[in-house]
């Protein structure tokens, strides 16, 4: 949802939400993208730190096992 820049319109009334997720949806549609921006900048960071993890730091071990570290 983080690619959908020309989301304009997005009605979750009614509906139940975590407390966070309620606020940056009453921030409005900004706050909205501004938030699915971040969690899919965070996602690919970890995917960056854990490609970066496997190939260089712990190539020997099981990616399993770094991906656990990483969590």
């Amino acid at each position: 949802m983080a690619n959908m820049t020309s989301l304009l319109w997005l009605n979750l009334d009614n509906c139940p939400m975590k407390e966070k997720l309620a606020t940056v949806y009453e921030g409005g549609m900004v706050s909205i993208h501004q938030d699915l921006r971040r969690k899919e900048d965070r996602k690919i960071y970890k995917e960056k730190v854990f490609d970066t993890l496997t190939e260089w730091i712990y190539p020997s071990q099981p990616k399993e096992e770094v991906f656990e570290k990483l969590e």
